[in-house]
């Protein structure tokens, strides 16, 4: 299955490349880059956390 699923991911990924490009090259042109970096790395933890909070309120998963 990884040798099929792989290839799509590279597309995804390669398509979304430009497209980062064109919104985070002028955004760092008024945002400082580390301010860019700190939220680019708090967004997925921060949806990490909510999943986890969301999924053990209802009962998907059981925590030890």
């Amino acid at each position: 299955m990884m040798g099929q699923v792989f290839p799509l991911i590279q597309i995804i990924t390669g398509g979304a490349m430009p497209i980062a490009i064109l919104f985070f090259g002028p955004l760092s042109d008024i945002v400082p880059i580390s301010l860019i970096l700190f939220v680019a790395g708090i967004l997925p933890a921060a949806t990490g956390v909510v999943f986890q909070i969301t999924t053990k309120r209802a009962g998907l998963i059981e925590l030890e």
